[in-house]
């Protein structure tokens, strides 16, 4: 199947009007994960870290999903907003299938890379938060969430975050992609 009619078969699973219960057992038995290559593994593990619980239990986050990395570099990105004109913030469906339309669906590996290369990321781009919509990863609570980059500027830096699925992204957010495409 194709990258653009993967997405929107998977975002179709999980349209606004279901309950979110009834959304993430969807897309749980609709989803089948594939066997991740030795070396993404390893990377992710490293990338992805414990959390700590209201009781201080540690959880590590479940990978729902994961494209393959782009091997972007920092220096070729360009940002793309994923609102069409004068539009409101949106939920997670709409911006997933966006990021494969627009070729834009980074992941948690490419935004890990950028993370390390984060010198090379245009200074202009510092404003927004840049999504990574290619890793989906399952809380202890059953909620999905997607990586980040973040820039903070209280230590100058750009930072990978994790944030809600069903998030209403807004003008701050937008996706990345090589501007060489």
């Amino acid at each position: 199947m194709s990258k653009v009619a993967w997405g929107h078969s998977f975002a179709s699973l999980l349209v606004k009007d279901k309950p979110r219960q009834e959304r993430l057992h969807a897309f749980q038995t609709a989803f089948v994960p594939q066997e991740e290559p030795v070396l993404a593994a390893d990377i992710i593990a490293h990338i992805i870290p414990e959390y700590e619980d209201d009781q201080g239990k540690l959880h590590k986050w479940k990978i729902l999903k994961n494209v393959e990395p782009s091997n972007i570099e920092a220096k070729n990105i360009e940002l793309v907003s994923y609102l069409e004109k004068d539009e409101k913030p949106i939920g997670g469906v709409p911006l997933f299938q966006r990021a494969v339309i627009l070729e834009a669906n980074l992941c948690l590996i490419d935004g890990w890379n950028l993370y390390q290369h984060q010198n090379d990321i245009p200074v202009e781009m510092r404003e927004k938060r840049i999504a990574l919509p290619g890793t989906l990863l399952l809380d202890s609570v059953g909620s999905i969430n997607l990586a980040c980059l973040d820039w903070v500027e209280f230590d100058s830096q750009w930072h990978l975050g994790f944030y809600w699925f069903d998030w209403l992204w807004d003008n701050k957010s937008c996706l990345a992609r090589n501007r060489f495409r």
